[in-house]
């Protein structure tokens, strides 16, 4: 085999070698619908703490407020059932579960609230401050896989 013969095949094995390894890349990629069902459930995510930031319950209306928690943790939910990756759907898995969660202590943060004298810090601060930081993560990780 002469010199330019074997440079070609080098060449082609090259090519062979960098089409495969793209291939690889893109097959284990996110499905980009996953990708855009994760995106609109942070961003409805977003929404939702920024409407309750910006109306926050008060006394008379604690029980519409339990229900925009309630529906909001059901959207995250159907968000998450949507997944087919499992890579991510671990992820919003976790997420809603957390949501659900959030839900049980807004109604224990809300009871304690009402019916106590205490001043000290409530009960369910710290447990708060713990599915916040999880929910956080979860967010972050979801946040890599699916890039806005």
């Amino acid at each position: 085999m002469t010199k330019h013969r074997w440079t070609v095949a080098v060449l082609i094995a090259a090519l062979a070698i960098v089409a495969s390894v793209a291939l690889i890349f893109i097959e284990r990629r996110p499905e980009s619908s996953d990708c855009d069902t994760v995106r609109a459930m942070l961003d409805y995510n977003t929404a939702h703490n920024s409407e309750m930031a910006a109306n926050p319950d008060s006394t008379d209306q604690q029980e519409a407020g339990i229900d925009q928690y309630q529906e909001w943790a059901s959207r995250i939910q159907l968000y998450s059932e949507n997944i087919a990756d499992p890579e991510i759907a671990v992820h919003t898995q976790r997420f809603a579960d957390l949501a659900k969660q959030t839900v049980t202590l807004v109604r224990k943060a809300r009871n304690e609230t009402q019916h106590s004298t205490d001043r000290g810090t409530p009960s369910w601060v710290k447990d708060y401050a713990a599915i916040e930081s999880k929910s956080r993560a979860e967010i972050g990780a979801l946040d890599a896989k699916c890039p806005a």
